[in-house]
């Protein structure tokens, strides 16, 4: 009876083992989730700029720690919400507040630790032209912060993960990571000045009108170009002329992958009297011709079973 006894605390012992460990596995699993999908091992990547390497999404909760060791990668995160601290950039100690966005360069170590509950959107990317794209976009690789204007573009990454996954997928996939990076340098939104909604109205309804420039808006709204692009760079961090052709540019790059128009039409549809010069904008922006990138982004891209986390 006392063997008995004895195997019996002994089993109860270990039973209670048992279930403190696996109370602790789902308080870990409650506190920390991750999703990460990585390019599929022999994908085939066409000639490009850069190519996406994975994407992911993180939770996490308050006190929580990760160090990574230096990766021979760029990686981007941006912020969903909560907030977080990224150590290891030039720029040092570098704190995320929701909606901002982040970078390092390869062979750069960082950790990463929080403030309180954290959820972010995250990708990596290889290929030798990455700093030279981010840089044309605007990212100051000094400074490895931007507070965009607008949110982080959940359905863009949840798209980029369904391409990353597909071996074939690496066009689409660039497509795609060069909506979420032009995206992150959107400015964020100023005190409202009426001149410079009409502004933005008028680009808006005019874009497409080659022959609408500075001058025709100047002169709808009733004010002197001077006062326009001074009062526009305090609100967008741009003049009127840089927002118009940044909506031009928009609209080429969105018809070039939904459209099957001559690259010479698209380009006069969407307000560029000179097919030759919009060609020199879109290459200067994403680093290709408007022939190289027809075609990459698919409205209807092939979905696949996403990877396993890893």
């Amino acid at each position: 009876m006392a063997i008995l006894s004895s195997i019996g605390k002994h089993h109860l012992v270990a039973i209670r083992t048992l279930v403190a460990n696996l109370e602790d596995d789902i308080v870990s699993l409650m506190k920390s989730h991750r999703i990460m999908v990585v390019r599929p091992e022999g994908a085939q990547l066409p000639p490009l700029p850069f190519a996406v390497r994975s994407v992911g999404w993180r939770r996490s909760m308050q006190g929580e720690k990760e160090y990574n060791p230096p990766r021979p990668f760029w990686q981007l995160w941006w912020n969903e919400d909560g907030s977080g601290i990224l150590d290891g950039s030039p720029a040092g100690s570098t704190a995320l507040g929701a909606g901002m966005v982040s970078w390092h360069a390869p062979g750069e170590a960082h950790h990463v630790h929080n403030r309180g509950p954290w959820t972010y959107r995250w990708l990596t990317l290889d290929g030798g032209e990455v700093g030279a794209f981010l840089s044309a976009c605007g990212y100051d690789h000094q400074q490895r912060r931007l507070q965009p204007g607008v949110a982080a573009p959940s359905q863009l990454f949840e798209r980029l993960a369904v391409e990353v996954n597909d071996p074939l997928g690496a066009r689409r996939a660039f497509a795609t990571a060069v909506q979420i990076l032009t995206q992150a340098t959107e400015p964020p939104p100023r005190d409202e000045d009426p001149l410079v909604e009409q502004c933005l109205l008028r680009i808006e309804a005019h874009y497409a009108d080659p022959l609408y420039g500075i001058a025709a808006l100047a002169h709808d709204l009733h004010t002197h170009r001077s006062t326009l692009h001074r009062r526009c760079v305090r609100a967008w961090g741009m003049g009127p002329g840089a927002r118009l052709q940044s909506r031009r540019l928009a609209a080429v790059l969105e018809a070039l992958g939904n459209t099957q128009g001559s690259i010479a039409a698209i380009a006069r549809n969407c307000g560029f009297a000179d097919p030759a010069y919009c060609a020199r904008v879109v290459r200067r922006a994403t680093g290709l011709s408007p022939r190289a990138l027809r075609g990459m982004k698919s409205t209807t891209p092939r979905r696949t079973a996403p990877s396993s986390p890893q």
